[in-house]
């Protein structure tokens, strides 16, 4: 099969170095605490049967990218993203043999249809691609504990989060936001950044984002202090 022709505008080629401008900064600016020791891996990413590993800013045509689903591999976290949409499946902690999440599913009008700028540092990711209304990042650490994840959108949106079978949200801290899981060892939460939870049930939540707003996850010893924090740890089995 002949490669598809590649046109990439100005507006996309402008995008695409601006993110690449900003992504030191949006790295630093990943918000999650750091107070539990951790271990951390690497991730590669691969579409299609392209590979990228190693410490890299990439710029990575919008052709390759249509209809595709990347694999998103760490030593600690894996999961999988619809690149149309940016529509995250089967988030999995690799050590402990525990999906968290079978979705996480942003709203997004159109297919993303841009270039997607790909940083690599570390055990760091970041993924940004968009289109002429939405523009969407995700970051990411492989990581066993602590932060480890968060979508974030430049446009008022909504995110929907549903949980894999056999974790159940338990609380939501009416102070803070957060809303925590478990599945008994397991314990973590949504972590909300200008964002508001529209409703929420055992294994399903919607989160309503303003501009700039971002849904984290945290898990481990951080998710257990800030639920200590609520004064209803009972709520989640502690």
């Amino acid at each position: 099969m002949n490669s598809p022709v590649l046109a990439i505008n100005h507006r996309t080629i402008k995008a695409a170095l601006l993110s690449v401008a900003l992504m030191i900064t949006s790295i630093v600016l990943f918000s999650a605490p750091a107070h539990a020791k951790k271990s951390c891996g690497v991730y590669q990413v691969t579409i299609g049967n392209k590979v990228f590993s190693g410490k890299q800013t990439t710029v990575v045509p919008a052709g390759p990218l249509a209809n595709k689903i990347a694999h998103i591999q760490g030593q600690y976290t894996d999961f999988y993203l619809d690149l149309n949409t940016f529509t995250v499946l089967n988030y999995k902690l690799v050590k402990a043999n525990t999906q968290v999440f079978d979705s996480k599913t942003p709203v997004v009008a159109g297919s993303l249809n841009s270039p997607m700028v790909l940083k690599l540092n570390n055990e760091q990711m970041v993924l940004e691609r968009n289109n002429d209304t939405s523009d969407m990042k995700i970051q990411a650490k492989d990581c066993d504990n602590g932060g480890t994840f968060q979508m974030e959108t430049d446009r008022p949106g909504q995110e929907t989060n549903k949980l894999a079978q056999g974790i159940n949200y338990c609380l939501q801290d009416s102070v803070s936001g957060k809303l925590f899981f478990t599945n008994g060892p397991l314990l973590g939460y949504d972590s909300p950044q200008l964002a508001t939870l529209v409703n929420w049930t055992s294994d399903k939540a919607t989160w309503s984002l303003e501009a700039g707003g971002r849904i984290g996850m945290v898990t481990g010893e951080d998710a257990e202090e800030a639920l200590a924090t609520t004064g209803n740890s009972a709520a989640c089995g502690r």
